[in-house]
């Protein structure tokens, strides 16, 4: 009976995951007035949400609603602001918005978080560790030299 050959692993030198170096960001200002327009868009729509919920509530306070008419052209115009910020503002390598979803494949070294968004996990990089990585080309990028 013949016997069954053994399969060996060959575990090549230097073939370990090749980790590719931070690629300084070339407009990192740019990069920051967008993430911090996003997080006030954020904000504004909450605050809106809160005010309007709060002037459903009894003792209903008119002040409230003023607030929430307020909040709702704020986020409006931030909106809009966020928007053609936002497709202005591409990665160096890919040409693909920094800040503006597509709907097409992200790349496999793209971070996601539980619960985020793609974009939404690049602004939590940016804000946390001023380092992210492109959600299109999966290179990373640094906001300091």
């Amino acid at each position: 009976m013949p016997q069954p050959e053994i399969q060996q692993e060959v575990v090549l030198p230097n073939a370990e995951a090749r980790v590719q170096r931070p690629r300084a960001f070339k407009r990192p200002f740019s990069l920051m007035f967008g993430v911090i327009l996003a997080i006030l868009t954020n904000v504004v729509f909450w605050w809106g949400v809160v005010a309007l919920g709060m002037m459903l509530i009894p003792p209903k306070n008119p002040d409230y609603g003023i607030q929430a008419v307020i909040a709702i052209v704020a986020y409006a115009i931030l909106r809009a602001l966020r928007y053609f910020h936002a497709i202005s503002l591409s990665c160096p390598l890919c040409h693909g918005p920094m800040l503006h979803e597509k709907k097409c494949h992200k790349h496999r070294y793209a971070s996601r978080y539980l619960l985020f968004s793609y974009r939404a996990s690049l602004i939590l990089d940016i804000v946390t560790r001023l380092h992210f990585t492109c959600m299109y080309c999966g290179t990373p990028f640094k906001l300091r030299k």
